[in-house]
C-alpha cells in the first residue's frame, strides 16, 4: 500500500488526535507529523517534506522525525500495520483492559504520541487529550489525571523526572486510578527508581521501556521490581517479532568488558530507511541473506541468561538529555570556540543534584566559574553545566578530549580518544 505525503503540524490538538487515530484504525494515507518541540528543527523538516509532498512511500502510515546527534531531522515512515502490530504486542505486557483510560500527551516527541494513539485505536480504548499548555510540572496536570480517571499513562523520562518535581514540592503521590505508569527514553538512574517507588502506589505497575525512533517506538520492555534491584539497568525482554543481536567490537570490550556488545535489533519492527538520505539508511541498516533488516543501535547491552537484556550506555559519542541527543565533540567544539581551552573534558551526563548536567572537566586552569551554569547548543534547548576538577584521567599523548557514555559517579569510565 502506497500513499501521498500529507504535511500536518502538529500541535497535538484533539483534533489532531482524532486524525491520527482514525488513519490507524482504517490504514489511510500518509500523515507527516510535524512537531512544535523546535522551531529550527520544524522549518527544516517542513521544507523537507514540502518538497516531497508527492511522493509515494512503499507502505502508507506516518512521517516523524529523529533529530540525530546533528540536530538535522531524519525522517521515517512508520507504517500502520507496524503501528498495530506494536499495540497488539504490549497488550499483555501492559494488562490492556477494556476499560482503561489512556492519556495522549501533548509535551513528548511524535513516537510516543504515535504510541499512545495507536493503543487506543487498536483496543478501542477511551482516551484523555492532555492540553497543549499543560506541563507535568504543573500541579493540574497530577489532577487531570485523577479526574480524568486515566489508567494508562506513557511518559519520556525527562517529563517524568519534571512530574516527580512536582509530587516532591507537593508532597503527593500519582493518582490511584493510574494502573500503569510506563517510562522510556533515556537511561534510568538510582534517582529515578527512588523516586517511582516513592511517588507510586504498590499495586501500580511500572514499566521501563526502550527503543529507537527507527524500530516502531519501543522493543524492550521491564517491569521494574519494588523488591529488587539488579546491579546493572535492565531494559528487559523484547517484545514479539523483535529480533535481537549482541555484536561484540572492540570498543565495547575496552569500555565495559567482556560479553558487552552493540545490539542490533532487526525483523517487520524495523523502518525501511530515513527517506532522502541514502548515506545515513547505509551508515544505520543492514539487511542480511535472508532478508531481515537491522538497525544497529549504537547501545552497549549483555544478554543475561533469563534473556532480557542489560543497557550499558553508548557505544559511539552521543549522549542523550531531555529526549535531545547530543555528539559530544560537537560540544567540545563549541565549548572549546567560546571558552578558549584546549584540554577540556566532556565526561557525560550525571545525576547530580536530580538534575541532568553535563560534566565539563578541564584539564588545567580553571573554568570561568564554580557554579553551574547554561550552555546554549541547539535552538530552544540549553544544557546545564557542572565543573569539575580534573584528576586521575587517562591520557595518551596528543589526546585532548575524553568521553564517558552515560556516566554516573558509580560507573563513569573514561577514555582517550
Amino acid at each position: 500500500m502506497t500513499g501521498a505525503i500529507r504535511v500536518v503540524s502538529c500541535s497535538r490538538s484533539a483534533e489532531a488526535v482524532e486524525t491520527v487515530i482514525d488513519n490507524i484504525r482504517h490504514r489511510r494515507h500518509v500523515l507527516a507529523l510535524v512537531s512544535k518541540t523546535n522551531s529550527a528543527l520544524d522549518a527544516e523538516a517542513t521544507a523537507l517534506l514540502e518538497s516531497a509532498r508527492d511522493a509515494d512511500l512503499p507502505r502508507a502510515g506516518f512521517v516523524l522525525h529523529t533529530s540525530g546527534s546533528t540536530g538535522r531531522p531524519r525522517s521515517m515512515c512508520v507504517s500502520t500495520d507496524q503501528l498495530a502490530d506494536y499495540a497488539a504486542s504490549v497488550g499483555d505486557i501492559y494488562g490492556i483492559r477494556d476499560s482503561d483510560v489512556i492519556a495522549i500527551n501533548n509535551h513528548v516527541e511524535a513516537d510516543y504520541f504515535l504510541e499512545e494513539s495507536a493503543i487506543a485505536a487498536h483496543y478501542g480504548l477511551s482516551y484523555t487529550v492532555v492540553p497543549e499548555d499543560l506541563s507535568p510540572a504543573d500541579e493540574q496536570f497530577t489532577d487531570l489525571i485523577g479526574e480524568q480517571n486515566v489508567s494508562v499513562l506513557i511518559l519520556p523520562l525527562g517529563a517524568w523526572r519534571l512530574w516527580n518535581d512536582e509530587l516532591e514540592y507537593a508532597d503527593r503521590r500519582v493518582p490511584e486510578c493510574l494502573r500503569v505508569l510506563v517510562v522510556g527514553g533515556e537511561k534510568l538512574m538510582d534517582s529515578d527508581l527512588d523516586a517511582l517507588l516513592r511517588r507510586t502506589h504498590a499495586g501500580q505497575l511500572l514499566v521501563n521501556a526502550y527503543g529507537p525512533t527507527e524500530t516502531t517506538v519501543a522493543t524492550h520492555f521491564d517491569r521494574i521490581s519494588r523488591t529488587s534491584r539488579s546491579a546493572q539497568y535492565s531494559i528487559g525482554h523484547p517484545r514479539p517479532g523483535v529480533a535481537c543481536r549482541v555484536v561484540a567490537t572492540p570498543r565495547s570490550s575496552e569500555l565495559f568488558g567482556p560479553g558487552v556488545g552493540e545490539l542490533l535489533i532487526g525483523g517487520p519492527v524495523v523502518v525501511d530507511g530515513y527517506l532522502w538520505d541514502e548515506p545515513a539508511t547505509a551508515d544505520k541498516f543492514e539487511v542480511d541473506a535472508s532478508g531481515t533488516r537491522w538497525f544497529r543501535t549504537g547501545d552497549a547491552v549483555r544478554k543475561e541468561p533469563d534473556g532480557s537484556y542489560a543497557f550499558f550506555g553508548r557505544l559511539d559519542r552521543v549522549f542523550k538529555d531531555r529526549g535531545w541527543l547530543f555528539d559530544a565533540a560537537e560540544v567540545e567544539a563549541r565549548l572549546r570556540k567560546d571558552l578558549g581551552n584546549d584540554y577540556l573534558v566532556v565526561v557525560g551526563l550525571t545525576d547530580a543534584d536530580r538534575r541532568r548536567c553535563l560534566d565539563v572537566t578541564y584539564d588545567r586552569g580553571h573554568p570561568p566559574t564554580e557554579q553551574p551554569t547554561t550552555f546554549s547548543l541547539k535552538p530552544a534547548h540549553h544544557i546545564a553545566l557542572r565543573w569539575l576538577p580534573a584528576t586521575g584521567l587517562k591520557r595518551t599523548p596528543g589526546a585532548k578530549v575524553i568521553v564517558g557514555a552515560d556516566a554516573d559517579s558509580s560507573t563513569r569510565r573514561e577514555w582517550a580518544e
